[in-house]
């Protein structure tokens, strides 16, 4: 009895090791990063939603775990709803995958489609999902939740940024006086290198992998009662 309990905690630690976990401050750096964006286009910002992060973290590590097949990264849960329990009006999905936050933040605002999401003005809350594999930790995956409720209160316009006052001129440049030559300064002699060996130039650091995409959007729930 103590040899299979013994049996059964090694198997369990081995299921265990090497799990890859959610990344909290890359998640926030990515709210963040969306946030800022949509305050840039006079928009509110998205309030965090712990079951979106939730649902968002687990189609992540399916995503890291290859539900994608082999050729492919990432792609979209189908449906984008599933295992959502709140009554939402609208969804839609960021998914990608990079080297940084940054990188891929960078590769959403480039994209339309995927920009088209952060910018909506109807939706209210997010949650992202970030998993790094512990087997290749240069590349994360990651996964934006977009929602917004059943009526949901309209989001109201923010004002516009005051312009900054334009700054003067810069003062012209002025070319520095040179400084004088001693009286019989020494001159420089070079030195001998010999026969030293010269140092190899470093090999060029591998390169990080590139940043993918995709985009999805989902607006249903125009349900009607019947009497």
């Amino acid at each position: 009895m103590a040899v299979l309990a013994v049996f059964s905690l090694v198997v369990a630690l081995l299921a265990t090791a090497g799990a890859a976990t959610a990344s909290p401050s890359e998640e926030s750096a990515f709210v963040a990063g969306v946030n800022q964006a949509r305050a840039a286009a006079g928009l509110p910002a998205l309030q965090v939603d712990n079951e979106l992060i939730s649902l968002a973290r687990g189609w992540t590590n399916q995503m890291k775990n290859g539900v994608c097949g082999a050729d492919k990264h990432i792609c979209h849960a189908s449906p984008i709803s599933a295992g959502l329990t709140q009554d939402w009006a609208k969804l839609g999905e960021n998914v990608g995958t990079g080297p940084d936050v940054d990188s891929v933040m960078d590769a959403f605002i480039a994209s339309p489609g995927h920009y088209a999401n952060i910018v909506d003005p109807e939706f209210t809350h997010i949650g992202v999902g970030v998993i790094r594999d512990p087997d290749n930790p240069a590349r994360l995956y990651t996964t934006h939740r977009f929602m917004k409720l059943q009526n949901a209160p309209e989001p109201e316009p923010q004002p516009e940024p005051e312009a900054e006052p334009a700054e003067p001129p810069d003062a012209p440049a002025t070319e520095p006086e040179p400084t004088p030559t001693p009286l019989n300064a020494p001159a420089e002699v070079p030195t001998d290198s010999g026969d030293a060996d010269v140092p190899a130039a470093p090999e060029p650091a591998s390169s990080p992998p590139p940043v993918t995409l995709e985009r999805a959007e989902v607006v249903v729930r125009a349900l009607s009662r019947m009497d």
